[in-house]
């Protein structure tokens, strides 16, 4: 990995870590995460285990979903494993738009969005 990339992916997590502590009020930290081996990018008081990728390819962002899933294993129940997904591919389909997404299952869509549905 060139440092382009590497800076672009820090540059990422870095905001991912605003965004999740802007929105919640939550304090929100990048990791580092080899150093520190807790196999997730942002570490917060969240109920999430978050990883970040960006990239052209978005087998990237299902890849780190997996890696969070494999990082919440064994965490606190109720963590529910998220990818942060910068997506910089520009195709010629003007659905396919290059975005910030967010990776996670069925499941805990489904358990966020009831939650959603419940208090409103």
């Amino acid at each position: 990995m060139g440092k382009f990339q590497r800076t672009k992916g820090l540059n990422w997590e870095r905001k991912t870590a605003n965004i999740l502590q802007d929105a919640s009020g939550v304090k929100a930290i990048r990791l580092l995460e080899f150093q520190q081996g807790f196999g997730i990018d942002i570490k917060t008081e969240l109920p999430l285990a978050v990883q970040c990728k960006c990239g052209k390819s978005t087998v990237k962002a299902f890849d780190g979903y997996l890696e969070a899933v494999r990082s919440a294993r064994g965490s606190t129940p109720g963590v529910i494993p998220t990818c942060f997904f910068k997506w910089s591919w520009q195709g010629k389909d003007p659905h396919q738009k290059r975005g910030e997404y967010v990776v996670l299952s069925v499941e805990d869509f489904m358990e966020i969005f009831m939650s959603y549905l419940n208090n409103k």
